[in-house]
């Protein structure tokens, strides 16, 4: 369901295998997290991917430089929501 983000975006061929591999990239850095609980899970890579989609076409040159920015997105909105 994540990765029907990517296909539903405006962006061009090569920055489409870009995100891709930085969501796949980021996924598997999280995806111990969410072991056992799919719903969670689904909602993490949902979440991921739309930070993913996110950045500006013209920002988007390396895969590693995204995926480790969108880490760092989810993590400061983790514990954002953990603050009382």
């Amino acid at each position: 369901m994540a990765h029907d983000l990517f296909d539903e975006s405006s962006y061009g061929p090569e920055t489409l295998i870009i995100l891709c591999q930085a969501f796949d990239a980021a996924w598997e850095t999280i995806a111990p997290k969410y072991a056992g609980d799919p719903d969670r899970a689904e909602i993490a890579r949902l979440k991921l991917a739309n930070t993913i989609l996110s950045f500006p076409a013209d920002e988007i040159k390396d895969a590693e430089q995204i995926k480790n920015s969108s880490l760092q997105i989810m993590a400061l909105g983790y514990a954002d929501a953990k603050s009382p």
